[in-house]
């Protein structure tokens, strides 16, 4: 099952839309570093006025993991789901409750993976800043 769940990360992972989540991840990030500088124009450097604003911010943005998981849900299991018919060197001997298991286990492990790129990418961009 582990050479399984491994052969469908690596399958997701090729999908041109792992690239397009990342991109927005990137392009999110941007618009949060600027958004902060837009409030630093606006209300200047009063003391309280920076966490006032990120959390008025912040409450647009919690709807984004809802919906990210639908990326990633629709990156793993793709336009196939799993076919038990369907017998490759990755597949022999697995019944059709263990390919979704592992097509779920996938999901988690590349959900996981892009929370880190995410989190890295974060930080990284507002050093920049």
């Amino acid at each position: 099952m582990c050479y399984y769940i491994g052969s469908e990360l690596k399958n997701a992972l090729r999908r041109r839309y792992v690239l397009c989540y990342v991109a927005g991840m990137i392009i999110l990030c941007v618009l949060a570093n600027l958004s902060m500088i837009c409030f630093r124009t606006i209300y200047g450097m009063n003391d309280g006025a920076f966490g006032y604003n990120l959390i008025i911010f912040a409450e647009g943005v919690f709807a984004i993991p809802y919906y990210s998981s639908i990326f990633i849900a629709d990156i793993v299991f793709g336009k196939d789901y799993p076919d038990p018919r369907i017998r490759d060197k990755a597949t022999i001997g697995l019944s059709r409750t263990k390919l979704y298991l592992g097509k779920f286990a996938a999901a988690l492990i590349l959900s996981g993976l892009l929370l880190v790129i995410a989190v890295v990418g974060f930080i990284g961009i507002t050093v920049l800043f």
